[in-house]
């Protein structure tokens, strides 16, 4: 696992060192809004870029307003991993589709929605637009706008490994 962590860590330095400031953000975030303007995209994939599209563009407020200087890099790391959490998220999802798997689904959401409210980026103080889509009971994103997005792919991630049998 530290080998797949220290090569994720190589790609994405070389990623962000290779291309000008703010570009993953801007791929993502575009990406988002390509999906959320394509006739053809799926309700699934609309709401999960109108998610992406709405904290991406929460963390630029957010950091625009900070009192501390957000690098870039910062925004680009964060862009890059919502979209690895959303992922990871979807594929548990997918995992437990079954009816017979049920109990496990609604267990899985639950260590997401967890993930995302302990690692908060901002502890912005107003809850009702931070946790917006966390109140929401039929949201496919139920996640904290307010998420430092790779302190909660990693809590995700260790969670998970920790069940067994899981791969």
């Amino acid at each position: 696992m530290k080998m797949k962590r220290l090569f994720l860590s190589l790609v994405l330095a070389a990623v962000a060192a290779s291309v000008p400031a703010q570009q993953v953000y801007d791929m993502v975030f575009d990406s988002a809004t390509r999906t959320v303007n394509d006739p053809t995209s799926s309700y699934t994939q609309v709401k999960l870029a109108q998610f992406k599209k709405t904290a991406l563009t929460y963390m630029r407020v957010r950091a625009e307003a900070s009192d501390t200087l957000v690098s870039y890099r910062v925004l680009d790391y964060q862009a890059y991993y919502l979209s690895q959490f959303t992922t990871a998220y979807l594929r548990e999802i997918l995992r437990y589709s079954g009816d017979h798997q049920k109990g496990n689904r609604e267990t899985a959401i639950r260590m997401f929605i967890k993930a995302s409210l302990d690692c908060p980026m901002w502890n912005d103080p107003d809850t009702a637009t931070s946790q917006a889509y966390v109140s929401e009971d039929e949201e496919l994103t139920p996640f904290s706008l307010d998420t430092d997005w790779q302190k909660a792919f990693e809590e995700v991630q260790y969670l998970l490994r920790q069940i067994p049998g899981h791969d």
